[in-house]
């Protein structure tokens, strides 16, 4: 620091110290929050996190409510700064964003720290778009919305030659995996799922079936029905199979290899749902209609990083990553994804099982409470409508050929 400043106190003995960068998360609100627990819970980023700058002049100096020490309010923002000496500011304020990065101008004049971009770190950090944070300048001013022409050209592409090979060396297989669901149990070996595609485009999606047909549904959540997986059905889903047949649906233009999953569209509602970007469930789920503005995909992001959604609140957090594909649409990501995609085929992890997975005990998920899985819990699931009517549920289940079947 240059002459002027105050120098960095002296840590106390007991404060642990992580290798990496000095640095400071400047607010204290719900983005501020998700950073935190990111560094602290996954030891991300590669930073000393020495604490938070608070948003309100009312907070306590030493708090941990956000899950790291707060250093004091915003109002002594420079004196902090200087007290402290970091080499990273993180700016995660929603508010009057341009007069703090104005005092923090004055700082830059006499520091080498770098200022980041909370959206951008979260990012990082995390693989998944804030939604919470989204805000409608950010969408219709940004070009990272809008997937670049060569990227979809090469994609499709790349997919169209993936799906002519899978489908060359994989016949074989398929032949043998439509005897062995046929002697399993009753019923056809594939069935068509209607799904929403590319702009919301109804287009009939393509699966090995691995649930039995004599037993209804539980419920409109996959977890509920776990105990309809038949014996073969969960070998294809611990490794992936159940989706070969999905190769032709790339052929048909319907899908790529890699891309966000095609939602269930059982009903023109859903779809409607889907093209007006509307809260359907008693629960917003901003900006989901443009998980639509790229093909979606045999695998994908938020398939090689989260898995299954057996809830409202995870089929949000699902969103986080569908969007974070479609803003970093690139080529490269389609590769990276698709090694992933090979490592969990080759390693058998793709949960043959349907199991809850409870979001993660962090500030990012304060306010989403778990959805009950069962019928009875519907309405307050779902709510109601104006004219006091229960809206239709998210994850509505299927029926074809006869049967019922909820599927990923």
């Amino acid at each position: 620091m240059k002459q002027g400043f105050e120098r960095a106190p002296r840590r106390a003995p007991n404060e642990s110290i992580t290798e990496g960068r000095r640095t400071i998360v400047l607010g204290t609100g719900s983005l501020a929050r998700q950073i935190i627990w990111a560094i602290v819970h996954h030891r991300r980023g590669g930073c000393q996190l020495l604490g938070a700058i608070g948003e309100t002049d009312s907070i306590r100096i030493g708090d941990r409510a956000v899950g790291c020490r707060i250093l004091g309010p915003i109002k002594r923002l420079e004196k902090i700064l200087s007290a402290y000496n970091p080499d990273c500011v993180i700016v995660a304020v929603t508010e009057d964003k341009l007069e703090i990065l104005e005092r923090l101008l004055l700082f830059l004049m006499h520091s080498n720290a770098s200022v980041r971009s909370g959206v951008e770190v979260y990012e990082e950090l995390t693989g998944q778009v804030p939604i919470d944070t989204l805000t409608p300048d950010d969408v219709v001013f940004s070009h990272e919305m809008r997937p670049g022409l060569p990227a979809v050209h090469i994609n499709r592409l790349t997919s169209l030659c993936l799906a002519v090979i899978g489908i060359l060396l994989t016949i074989p297989l398929m032949a043998l995996l439509v005897i062995a669901i046929r002697l399993d149990s009753k019923g056809p070996a594939i069935y068509v799922q209607d799904r929403a595609g590319l702009n919301g485009r109804r287009f009939g999606l393509l699966k090995f079936r691995t649930m039995r047909r004599d037993s209804p549904e539980r419920s409109v959540w996959a977890a509920e029905n776990a105990d309809r997986i038949t014996r073969v059905g969960e070998w294809l889903r611990k490794f992936r199979l159940d989706e070969l047949p999905q190769l032709f649906n790339v052929l048909r233009g319907d899908m790529n290899i890699v891309g966000p999953r095609p939602h269930p569209s059982p009903s023109s509602e859903l779809v409607d749902l889907i093209s007006r970007n509307a809260a359907e469930c008693g629960v917003a789920m901003p900006y989901y209609s443009m998980r639509s503005m790229v093909r979606p995909g045999i695998t994908g992001w938020a398939q090689v990083r989260y898995k299954y959604a057996n809830s409202l609140g995870e089929e949000i957090e699902k969103l986080r990553y569908d969007l974070y594909y479609v803003k970093h649409y690139s080529v490269m990501l389609d590769w990276r994804i698709l090694m992933m995609t090979i490592g969990v085929i080759a390693s058998g992890s793709g949960n043959g099982r349907l199991q809850h997975q409870p979001l993660p005990s962090s500030p990012a998920h304060q306010g989403l409470s778990t959805v009950p899985n069962t019928r009875r819990a519907e309405e307050y699931a779902v709510g109601t409508d104006a004219n006091g009517a229960m809206r239709k549920p998210l994850m509505l289940a299927v029926e074809n050929d006869g049967a019922s079947e909820v599927e990923r």
